[in-house]
């Protein structure tokens, strides 16, 4: 955590001039489920105990860097503003009529989602059934919330040796409930988003949108789904969220995760075999609300 902040430190003697809004952390429970429950990457192991060690030291090192910031700020007379970049994903039972399932994704919702926000703006981080931390030095640690949104997730309850162990089901069960899914098989809900959104503004923080986006074969659907999700945006303030921004992931077409370079997340096609860079028509679209900062005429239909 040490060596976390002294890169802070570092980065922000250069940069705090330059830059308002900095990320400390992205999507720190992603990661954690990811490398520690999942074992999807390094240490590539499934260890509970090692990933709540991991999930502390996670919230320890974003309350050293936020203060690094807000020092190297104050000393150049500087202004900013810091956060993490949180995954806000909607959690739905599986089976809604199985009451073990709604309590799985009851929670899941309160580990993955609640809690580590709690322990940004309470000090406290609380995993039901098993621990509270105190770490007051991370209480008020957010001076906006950061927030990734790529759809909902369905969870199943999953009893083994006695313990609960929440997992994901195949969204291709739920053909009423996710009609539409992204090229990634990720579910695609406007509304949901929307809903992040405004469960996202209880904390009475302004919100920055760090990431949305989806990987389209189809570039017209890259456009549809960009267009429907910045209506579900406009929706949510005009219910109440104080948004300062939304940005579209990504760019460049990128590397993504475990999966590699073979999802296209990007409004720009990126050649990997030239580096030749095309924006694609979704991108020229993108552009025109930017710039404009109006939404597009066919996005003012119902989300969906």
């Amino acid at each position: 955590m040490e060596r976390f902040a002294r890169y802070a430190e570092r980065v922000a003697t250069a940069l705090v001039r330059d830059v308002r809004y900095w990320v400390t952390i992205n999507e720190p429970m992603v990661f954690t489920n990811m490398h520690y429950v999942q074992g999807l990457g390094p240490p590539g192991g499934r260890d509970f105990r090692a990933a709540l060690k991991v999930i502390e030291h996670l919230v320890r090192a974003h309350a050293l860097a936020y203060r690094v910031l807000h020092d190297a700020a104050e000393a150049a007379g500087a202004t900013v503003q810091v956060s993490v970049a949180d995954s806000l994903p909607v959690f739905r039972p599986c089976r809604p009529w199985f009451p073990p399932d709604r309590w799985a994704a009851g929670m899941t919702d309160q580990i993955f989602n609640a809690a580590f926000l709690e322990a940004l703006t309470t000090g406290r981080w609380t995993v039901p059934g098993v621990a509270t931390w105190n770490i007051p030095e991370a209480a008020q640690t957010l001076d906006y919330l950061g927030v990734n949104y790529y759809g909902r997730q369905f969870i199943r309850w999953r009893p083994r040796h006695g313990q609960w162990l929440g997992g994901t089901c195949d969204l291709g069960h739920h053909p009423r409930e996710v009609p539409e899914r992204t090229s990634f098989g990720w579910d695609v809900g406007p509304a949901h988003f929307r809903e992040a959104l405004l469960r996202g503004a209880r904390l009475g923080l302004p919100i920055l949108v760090t990431e949305n986006g989806a990987w389209m074969q189809d570039d017209a659907r890259r456009w549809d789904f960009i267009a429907r999700h910045l209506t579900a945006l406009a929706d949510a303030m005009r219910a109440g969220a104080r948004v300062l921004g939304y940005c579209y992931w990504s760019l460049l077409d990128n590397f993504e995760w475990a999966d590699g370079y073979a999802p296209r997340f990007g409004l720009v096609e990126v050649d990997y075999a030239t580096l030749e860079r095309r924006p694609r028509p979704s991108a020229l679209r993108y552009a025109e609300v930017c710039r404009t900062g109006r939404l597009p005429t066919e996005a003012r239909a119902a989300t969906r």
